[in-house]
């Protein structure tokens, strides 16, 4: 669409035409002193008309399609399809991770909150210092210092041997191979034969 040369320029339309002055010099169509004149122009114009005489005597930017890099084939929808797979199953992964790594302190969380009422119920409603806080605390800090390295690894290795990878890249097969696995190893580090 036309714009009336009248009509007051934009700073993206002054930039547009520097832009263009760029590429005419990088071609050879003007030099550096007649660049410097003309960039001078380009950004005191007000009016599209004075933009124009700017670039008049050069030819219309050419609009060129954005080309896929040499060597970097496109992402078929069967690739998309199997990353996204990828990325819901490690999303899943981790979840999982973080449901067996807080299970646990929620149930002693539970019991020992319940023995604490039942003691307050047994003391006639007398409010005695809640001492679950003990258990509660520093194992839900702990839980969730790890679990935000679970979060941010993903495919972080767990030492139980319960998927993942080992250290040295080993796919771990199942949990009682990898258990024993590093126990040899931890007894070879030691020197002994415990």
């Amino acid at each position: 669409m036309e714009q009336r040369p009248d009509l007051r320029a934009s700073d993206q339309d002054r930039q547009k035409i520097a832009d263009q002055l760029k590429d005419a010099v990088s071609e050879g169509r003007i030099d550096l002193s007649e660049y410097d004149e003309r960039l001078a122009s380009a950004y005191a114009a007000k009016t599209y008309g004075e933009l124009a005489q700017v670039t008049a005597d050069l030819p219309l930017p050419e609009k060129q399609a954005v080309a896929p890099r040499q060597g970097a084939p496109m992402a078929t929808q069967q690739q998309i399809a199997e990353a996204e797979k990828a990325a819901f199953a490690r999303r899943a992964r981790i979840s999982r991770r973080l449901w067996r790594m807080w299970r646990p302190w929620a149930a002693a969380s539970a019991v020992t909150t319940g023995v604490w009422l039942a003691i307050l119920i047994a003391n006639g409603g007398e409010v005695t210092f809640f001492w679950p806080v003990f258990v509660i605390v520093p194992w839900g800090l702990m839980l969730a210092v790890k679990s935000f390295g679970v979060v941010g690894s993903g495919e972080r290795y767990e030492w139980e041997g319960v998927e993942g990878r080992g250290p040295a890249g080993h796919q771990v097969a199942d949990r009682h191979a990898s258990a024993e696995h590093w126990r040899s190893a931890r007894r070879g580090r030691r020197g002994g034969c415990c």
